[in-house]
């Protein structure tokens, strides 16, 4: 008979550590603390919990599991299990400290760069319109040229270097910083230091005479190749080269 009430009562006890509490009886986080540190003392277990009373009681859920079931490690795990905002960790031997969970980390992710439209408008130093000057952003070999006002736009991030170019003049750079609107000024060249020639397809030019629009290509910056097609593929403002 003994041995039939000590299997009942193991088995309802079994029970008991898997059911919650009833919904009108939860207990506070904080009085669960103070049980678990005198269960410890009865065990003859030393356990100092560090926490913040104002933390816990602003982030706290109840406690709705029956933990005077448990043994006081198992409880620890299944009510800080429960708690979505705190958590349990030991901070040195026999030191339990409960803190805010730490936010999840983000995962990285690649963004793809900003993109934006640049205005300006580009003139000598009398403020005259230098039509036809070239735009390039330097990292990208990507470019556009102005209007026969001076006046461009060109798609580029911020940190983009724009390279501003026009024969006889000196070329500019500008780190793009904004969407403002631009005003360039470039300084002409030395006419006495001008050595460069322009090749229009028929007869070399001098820069000064030149009155079409012209771009450079330096080629001692590109890849090694074997057509000539291919080294300026890219590098003029709405050219297009087909090989047939």
């Amino acid at each position: 008979m003994k041995k039939t009430l000590a299997v009942l009562a193991l088995m309802c006890n079994l029970t008991a550590w898997g059911q919650s509490r009833p919904a009108n009886d939860p207990q506070s986080l904080v009085d669960f603390l103070n049980y678990i540190k005198s269960e410890k003392k009865k065990l003859g277990q030393k356990l100092e919990i560090v926490y913040s009373k104002s933390l816990v009681k602003r982030l706290a859920d109840p406690v709705t599991i029956q933990y005077e079931m448990l043994n006081p490690d198992t409880a620890i795990v299944r009510v800080f299990r429960q708690q979505r905002k705190l958590m349990d960790t030991l901070t040195a031997p026999n030191t339990m400290a409960v803190k805010e969970k730490n936010e999840k980390p983000s995962v990285p992710r690649h963004f793809s760069p900003s993109y934006f439209t640049v205005r300006g408008r580009i003139t000598n130093e009398k403020g005259e319109p230098l039509g036809n000057a070239s735009v390039f952003i330097k990292e990208k070999k990507a470019g556009t040229e102005a209007n026969s006002d001076g006046s461009f736009s060109i798609k580029c991030c911020r940190g983009d270097r724009l390279a501003i170019s026009y024969v006889g003049y000196k070329e500019k750079e500008i780190i793009v910083t904004g969407n403002d609107s631009l005003k360039i000024t470039l300084e002409r060249n030395d006419a006495g230091n001008c050595d460069a020639t322009v090749v229009n397809g028929y007869r070399p030019v001098d820069p000064l005479l030149n009155t079409t629009s012209t771009s450079t290509v330096k080629f001692d910056e590109q890849p090694v190749t074997t057509s000539v097609l291919s080294l300026i593929q890219g590098q003029v403002p709405g050219m297009n080269v087909i090989s047939s």
